[in-house]
This record gives C-alpha cells, structure tokens and sequence, in this order.
C-alpha cells in the first residue's frame, strides 16, 4: 500500500471540527484519486488501495453508520464519504491521536521519526507505529 500524507487547510469557514474534518478527508482523497490518475497515464502500475486515516473519533463514526449527523450542512459531505467506503472506493480508519504522524508538523516535541520512515519507504507500517508510539 502507497502513504501519502496531507495536511489540508479548509478553504471554507467551518462551525464545527466534525466539519473541518470532513472537508479535509474529501479533499485528501481528490487528492489521492487525481495522483492515481496521472500514475496510471505515466505508467503501468497497479492502483493502489486508498486508505484515509483520521484521529476524529466523530467522523469515523459519521461515515461508518448509516445514521444522519446533526448538523444539516454536513449530511452531503459525510454521505458522499459513506458511499465511497461501501463501494469500497476508500477505507476509512481510526488512528488514536497519540499515533498520528504528522503532529511532529504542528506540535513541538513530538516525534519526526515515525513520518521520516513513512516518507523515505513509501509505506505505512502500523507496527513500526506501534513500536514508537506504543499501542
């Protein structure tokens, strides 16, 4: 499986974390799709399995049920992402906030390693994760 990483910053004011959080994940994996459409016309490689990761416990939940979130504004967003999970189009996953790779961009202190290997392999090992940040 191909990592790539994204910070996004929303161009859009948003009322709520669950909706910033949203935006981001849909415009991440945009992202993700147009990069797999300029490698498959560069070269023949296989597609790769998009797999989003995200530490906002309320927006894994939000796209995993298929019960509406309250805010009205949202329901498009978060039913868009739905729908891409079950057509099996993009995995959604929870990764604890202690895991996440790159706070080591926005936090001080935290730690480079983790996302230096990511970046240097192309590859996402969960149980070197594990190792540096402990389950």
């Amino acid at each position: 499986k191909q990592w790539y990483q994204r910070r996004v910053r929303v161009r859009r004011v948003c009322k709520s974390t669950l909706a910033a959080e949203s935006w981001a994940m849909i415009e991440a994996v945009e992202s993700c799709e147009l990069i797999q459409a300029q490698m498959s016309e560069i070269s023949v490689a296989e597609k790769k399995d998009i797999i989003v990761m995200t530490d906002c416990k309320s927006l894994h939940d939000a796209v995993h049920t298929s019960k509406n979130v309250d805010d009205k504004g949202l329901r498009i967003p978060i039913a868009c992402l739905r729908q891409r999970v079950n057509d099996n189009e993009i995995t959604v996953r929870w990764i604890s906030t202690k895991r996440q790779l790159a706070d080591c961009l926005t936090k001080a202190g935290a730690p480079c390693d983790p996302l230096r290997d990511v970046l240097i392999s192309g590859q996402f090992d969960e149980e070197l994760v594990d190792t540096v940040f402990g389950k």
